[in-house]
């Protein structure tokens, strides 16, 4: 008798590739930075099927480096004055890949510690975004902000520009802040 065994294998492939987990950890979301500090930027990234090969991070959807292992993170350098949307991209080691969630940032000029003259003027230096007009606001316990009287409208230049507040009015300390005005 001719017997034949006939064996039927049944092969499952599954081509589904979950996609890696990622989030930018820092800045936050809203961060208000200081303008020419470098700027850290960490995303954590996971993958459940594998493994993360490469995290690319993204200033408005300009890609500006790459981190092929943990942590994931790059310093942004010399970043300018102004509003920035970061995103990152992780890719898995089967080419899946997710784009985290933007950040929104604000890179605002730097403002260096008064300090108080003799006469009690308080001195400042600024640095604004090149012809952009800002008002100098002051307040005593960073809740209550007011314009400086008489009113000090600046006009960014790029460079450092001294300030000085001749209407403290002998107040022992005050905290200061530039605020961009609408076009």
């Amino acid at each position: 008798a001719n017997s034949q065994i006939q064996q039927v294998f049944t092969v499952r492939v599954n081509s589904l590739n979950d996609a890696p987990m990622a989030l930018i950890a820092q800045p936050a979301d809203g961060a208000v930075l200081k303008g020419g500090s470098p700027i850290e930027i960490a995303v954590l990234a996971d993958d459940l099927d594998g493994e993360v090969t490469r995290v690319e991070f993204f200033v408005n959807q300009f890609k500006l480096g790459e981190s092929l292992a943990p942590p994931h993170t790059i310093v942004w350098q010399g970043s300018q004055l102004g509003d920035y949307t970061l995103t990152a991209r992780a890719i898995d080691n089967q080419f899946g890949f997710r784009v985290t969630q933007p950040v929104e940032i604000h890179v605002h000029p730097a403002i260096h510690a008064p300090r108080v003259r003799l006469n009690g003027d308080f001195e400042m230096n600024f640095i604004g975004m090149p012809g952009v007009n800002y008002e100098l606001q002051h307040s005593a316990d960073l809740n209550v902000w007011s314009p400086v009287n008489p009113p000090l409208i600046l006009t960014g230049v790029g460079a450092q520009t001294p300030v000085v507040d001749r209407t403290s009015g002998g107040a022992a300390h005050r905290y200061y802040r530039f605020v961009p005005l609408a076009p």
